[in-house]
């Protein structure tokens, strides 16, 4: 096993732009899944405040 101190810096920025990567990817997929469950609430909420009057 290297110690941190022997792996070269590119390889290191290499590993941390790829962690970042995959971390954004999965930010935007939730991101998405929750605009989706939003648009469902305001449908739900229209229905149900017409549901009241």
């Amino acid at each position: 096993m290297m110690l941190a101190n022997q792996i070269p810096r590119e390889e290191l920025l290499l590993r941390d732009v790829g962690i970042q990567f995959w971390e954004l990817r999965r930010i935007r997929e939730e991101n998405e899944r929750l605009k989706k469950e939003n648009e469902n609430l305001k449908i739900i909420k229209k229905k149900y405040d017409a549901l009241r009057r």
